[in-house]
């Protein structure tokens, strides 16, 4: 279903199983209509280099469109574990619990 969003969305993936650290890629889209194709690879990542062969995905959708900031507002994704390089991966946003 397309619907007009606010914000910015955030892609952000890390290698598996790893939880601190900055993440190993991450990318900002602008986010006005859903679904919003994605795709993230070496060319985000944020130290160059190769992603891992396996990462966990997770997005945001950033109500004032700062990284660094959470809010209520904020709506977020349950983390998916992948192979690098898969497709058709889903990302679904909901109200952060």
């Amino acid at each position: 279903t397309s619907s007009q969003g606010a914000g910015v969305g955030f892609i952000i993936a890390s290698a598996k199983g790893v939880n601190v650290g900055p993440p190993a890629a991450a990318k900002r889209l602008p986010a006005r209509n859903f679904p919003l194709a994605f795709s993230i690879s070496s060319a985000d990542a944020m130290m160059g280099g190769k992603l891992p062969s396996e990462i966990t995905l997770s997005a945001r959708l950033d109500a004032d469109g700062n990284a660094g900031t959470r809010s209520a507002e904020d709506l977020v994704s349950a983390p998916v574990d992948v192979a690098t390089g898969s497709e058709g991966v889903q990302l679904v946003l909901r109200r952060s619990p």
